[in-house]
């Protein structure tokens, strides 16, 4: 892709936000950024790294501290929790702000500044109460509008558009050299809204039925230690592994050794990589039916109403008792995936701001 130089927006006085002086900079505002982990960290980081690949000039700033082992990023500058002083040049200096998620933390100089922005909504968007009359002031004056899934996208105040959340290919991808020897796997942070417990009661209740499968959690957060009791309490230790936090090339190991995944959540996912993530390592997928996870799971896999175990179970049953209905969910794998890459996605990002950068 070409991309149009422009001038320095700042020529007298040095830029310390962006590396690159001769191309567009462009901003990424993400409240949450590595070393943290989740579907907003994973998409800013991806993003940042496409970017700069594609020859744009990149920095970020975040409100998330860096990793305690005193790693940091070194391709692209991140400012971490900045200064209210800071944060203000950062966006003056920027030719286009990207909001990953309109957090007023680290977009509120938008508010004031007449700067080119795009909002992502990465979750549920209150707008009540002063904060969301600023959020959609935001929305209002945003160059686009964009939601990763039609649910999320329904609930703006005005209208947006839809791109996704990307998965990684370079990770997780199918692998037939790796036995699948392994039913079931969750992963997902151990807090009640992701629905741990009530995967390992839908164990209890299966076994009840003579049914043992196979099971392994990935995750770690408040919850690992009711997990850990009620596996001990409903004695299923003996088919039940848990792993705790795993990075992501070892989550993939284990999503290929797996047959089906299980994401149980009891809120109403925006979205759903991890889904993603397990259809492009080979595994059906066992989802709840609320939100944008739906979306995620395609023809992929099955669904459920949110929180109701018994149907969580029947799901699981129904599955581990139909070798067939696993092979015809994995199908269509590879075709419902194209459009979620990271490679696709991050194309229409750049398409999109590229097409607002040449308006400016």
């Amino acid at each position: 892709m070409m991309i149009k130089s422009t001038s320095d927006p700042m020529p007298s006085q040095k830029s310390i936000f962006f590396k690159e002086k001769h191309s567009f900079r462009i901003l990424i505002a993400s409240y949450r950024f590595w070393p943290e982990i989740g579907g907003l960290e994973a998409v800013a980081k991806l993003l940042a790294e496409r970017l700069l690949e594609s020859g744009y000039a990149v920095s970020v700033v975040t409100d998330s501290k860096a990793s305690d082992l005193g790693e940091e990023i070194s391709d692209y500058p991140v400012l971490r929790k900045p200064s209210p002083r800071e944060l203000w040049r950062a966006v003056k200096e920027a030719d286009l702000i990207v909001v990953n998620h309109p957090s007023l933390q680290v977009c509120w100089p938008l508010i004031v500044q007449q700067r080119p922005f795009v909002v992502i909504a990465q979750t549920w968007v209150s707008f009540a109460g002063l904060s969301g009359a600023l959020r959609r002031l935001l929305f209002q004056r945003a160059a686009a509008r964009i939601a990763i899934s039609k649910a999320i996208e329904r609930h703006f105040p005005v209208k947006g558009i839809v791109i996704p959340n990307p998965y990684d290919e370079k990770v997780f991808f199918l692998d037939e050299r790796i036995p699948r020897t392994r039913d079931l796997l969750f992963v997902g942070r151990m807090v009640s809204g992701k629905g741990a417990l009530n995967f390992v009661t839908a164990l209890s209740l299966l076994r009840d039925k003579g049914m043992t499968p196979s099971a392994s959690l990935v995750g770690d957060g408040p919850d690992l230690p009711l997990v850990q009791d009620r596996i001990r309490d409903l004695h299923l230790d003996s088919q039940v592994r848990v792993y705790g936090c795993c990075n992501p090339q070892k989550v993939a190991t284990l999503m290929r050794e797996h047959r089906i995944l299980v994401v149980p959540s009891v809120w109403e996912e925006p979205f759903g990589i991890v889904a993603l993530e397990g259809i492009a390592c080979g595994c059906a997928v066992i989802g709840s039916s609320g939100g944008g996870l739906p979306e995620a799971i395609g023809p992929c896999g099955l669904t459920y109403p949110n929180g109701n175990v018994p149907e969580l179970a029947r799901r699981i049953e129904e599955v581990l008792n139909n070798p067939d209905l696993i092979q015809c969910l994995r199908a269509p794998a590879k075709e419902h995936l194209l459009q979620y890459t990271g490679s696709a996605i991050t194309n229409r990002y750049i398409e999109l701001f590229q097409n607002i950068l040449d308006k400016t």
